[in-house]
């Protein structure tokens, strides 16, 4: 058994997919992965692109780790970061 947490919207479009193949979806993706079983070559998927926006906020991650700035941390366990945490 698998379990593929999923989006509402996409499941819904998927069974309208499975609904006109004339099979439900289980059945679908069953058949899907039993295909992507039996090849033997990885197919690399589409690359995914950042936003600008987030872009933009990693470069400003990135700075401040450079830096030294914003950082805390590594914490020993949780109850250690749990406790910075509650002190801010």
């Amino acid at each position: 058994m698998i379990h593929i947490p999923i989006d509402q919207t996409t499941k819904v479009r998927a069974q309208r997919v499975a609904r006109r193949l004339g099979m439900p979806l289980n059945r679908l993706v069953h058949n899907y992965v039993k295909t992507i079983a039996k090849q033997t070559e990885y197919v690399e998927p589409p690359a995914q692109h950042m936003s600008k926006k987030l872009e933009k906020i990693l470069g400003q991650v990135e700075k401040d780790f450079k830096a030294g700035k914003n950082i805390v941390g590594p914490f020993q366990n949780a109850d250690e970061a749990i406790r910075y945490f509650d002190s801010l």
